[in-house]
């Protein structure tokens, strides 16, 4: 439904420490990972005028869960800390690696660079901002500070859910744009407060209900969304408007047409709502 692959078992899910280092890691640096591609990205740097996104993916914590199961990658976080900052570390290391290779060939042409976790549930942090600061934080600053080292591109963070507790902290790691801005979850609904309190540091894109509004509202409901959220977070630009998550097959075609329409209609510069 969404871009997991499937999964068969969690090869983590009993390791030691020991068995962090014993682990086939992949050769994320090996050449034929990136043949070809800084041909392909001149190319389109070339011959559009579209900004370029790069990413290395996976995310760093995500990579965990789906090494480690999400119980275990919790626990590990409050109890067994030790452990799950070893196997953080050797995960951002790879992932430094791998960014530091993938801009040697494409740096000086990709304009932002995709990156995230998912952070967030329906009303909360999945972890305190302490524990974010503590544990997390350095992770994400290695991938930043990289990617800042090795060209101009932008950071483009995803994180789903409540992050309003941690915005402060992704600011400050660097992060230039917050994806998807889940107006549904707690806390993020409030998008005139967002941009208040966070807008002169960093742009917004999503804040379309993919959860409500889209798949259960009217026409009419719909380019009301469009309109409050261009309202509370266009003004003076920082905002990129698309739904919060992927449209599924059960939104029907009449609020797709809705939503681009009227982000047409209101979304022009000056804004006027």
């Amino acid at each position: 439904m969404y871009f997991s692959p499937p999964y068969k078992g969690m090869p983590l899910e009993n390791a030691t420490l020991d068995d962090i280092e014993k682990y086939p890691w992949p050769q994320v640096a090996h050449p034929s990972r990136f043949a070809g591609i800084r041909e392909e990205v001149r190319k389109l740097r070339e011959t559009t005028d579209y900004a370029i996104i790069g990413s290395i993916g996976p995310n760093t914590v995500e990579k965990i869960l789906h090494l480690r199961g999400l119980e275990n990658t919790m626990m590990d976080m409050a109890l067994n800390q030790d452990f799950f900052l070893a196997l953080l570390g050797k995960i951002t290391s790879l992932m430094v690696e791998a960014t530091d290779k993938f801009l040697d060939e494409v740096g000086e042409y990709i304009d932002i660079f995709l990156m995230g976790d998912d952070m967030g549930t329906q009303n909360a942090p999945m972890f305190s901002p302490q524990m974010y600061r503590d544990l997390v934080k350095p992770s994400h600053a290695a991938l930043v500070d990289k990617v800042h080292q090795k060209s101009k591109a932008k950071i483009f963070f995803h994180s789903c859910g409540d992050v309003y507790p941690l915005m402060g902290d992704l600011i400050d790691v660097g992060v230039d744009l917050l994806n998807p801005v889940q107006v549904a979850a707690k806390d993020m609904g409030d998008t005139a407060r967002l941009k208040r309190e966070f807008g002169d540091r960093i742009s917004f894109c999503g804040g379309i209900d993919t959860q409500t509004v889209l798949p259960k509202g009217t026409p009419a409901e719909v380019r009301a969304e469009v309109r409050r959220r261009i309202k509370d977070l266009a003004p003076g630009g920082g905002f990129v408007l698309a739904a919060v998550h992927s449209i599924q097959p059960d939104v029907p075609l009449e609020n797709i047409e809705a939503m681009f329409d009227e982000a047409k209609k209101s979304g022009q510069y000056p804004i006027k709502l």
